[in-house]
């Protein structure tokens, strides 16, 4: 995977936190259960949690791209389908 993950569904994806102003978030890492516009649902060790897209900064597979949640708060179809600027 490359910076194309902001393009590519996310379901079934192992999702690392990196950074949160909740610190309690940071380094957290499970499977993407479901997406929505503001949430992302993952599975780690300790059940199922709910995570809002605007507070976290977070790395899908293990990779090197972190993605911004802020910045990719919208629904997956219209997600998947949108141009981003590379930086």
């Amino acid at each position: 995977m490359n910076e194309n993950a902001m393009n590519l569904p996310w379901i079934g994806k192992t999702i690392s936190i990196v950074n949160s102003p909740d610190s309690s978030l940071i380094g957290r890492t499970g499977q993407v259960l479901d997406e929505s516009r503001n949430m992302v649902t993952i599975r780690d060790q300790n059940g199922q949690i709910k995570l809002a897209k605007s507070v976290i900064t977070f790395t899908l597979d293990g990779e090197d791209t972190v993605l911004n949640g802020a910045e990719l708060r919208q629904a997956p179809e219209n997600r998947i389908a949108r141009r981003y600027d590379r930086k």
